[in-house]
Order: structure tokens, then sequence, then C-alpha cells
């Protein structure tokens, strides 16, 4: 299916999300989080692997992945984040309490 443009594609299973106005949390900080090595590697020990390789980023499968308690400014450094930066990661990594060991050990995996 394409939009009403004709611009973007998509399969019939399509899945969003909506920050609820209470929530701590923006869009940008979610899609930081979302594109961690950290979420990558819980989805991986979680999920399922479809055909060649890839994993489904289904609602199911995030409803238990926990997201960490941060202060104002963790959450202006996590929405500016560059999301493929090692440094991201890391810091990512910090907000969810895990040690250089922990955040090593996720990048190598």
């Amino acid at each position: 299916m394409y939009d009403i443009n004709g611009e973007f594609y998509h399969t019939t299973t399509v899945y969003g999300y909506i920050i609820k106005d209470n929530s701590e949390f923006n869009y940008c900080a979610m899609l930081n989080i979302m594109n961690s090595q950290i979420l990558w590697w819980y989805l991986k020990h979680t999920g399922t692997v479809l055909a060649n390789g890839y994993f489904r980023y289904k609602p199911t499968y995030l409803k238990d992945f926990p997201l960490p308690l941060i202060n104002k400014s963790e959450m202006e450094k996590l929405s500016s984040l560059n999301q493929h930066d090692k440094t991201s990661d890391r810091f990512i990594g910090l907000l969810f309490g895990l040690d250089d060991n922990d955040i090593d050990f996720i990048s190598r995996t």
C-alpha cells in the first residue's frame, strides 16, 4: 500500500505508537531508544526471527521492555542524540543502569 501521494510503501502489517500527553518522553527520545542497540539486543533475545534474519517489531514484543526513569536534562540529551553513534548507545545504556561491561557485551552480540 502507498500513502495518498504514492510516496511511502508498507505492507498490510504496520505498527506505530502514540505517546500519552502526561508522558515524560517525547518522540525524539523514544526514537533513540527504539533504535538503540539495547532494544535490538532485547528483541533478538525475546522475539522471533523471520526469514532472512528479520525481526518483528510488534507491540507484543515491546510491551515488557522497560523504559528508564530519567530527569529533564537526561531527556534533553536523549532527544538530541545521533541515533547511529556509539556514544548514543553508551549513554542509553547508562540510563538503563548498565555498566561499561554490559554495554560492550550488547554491542558485540
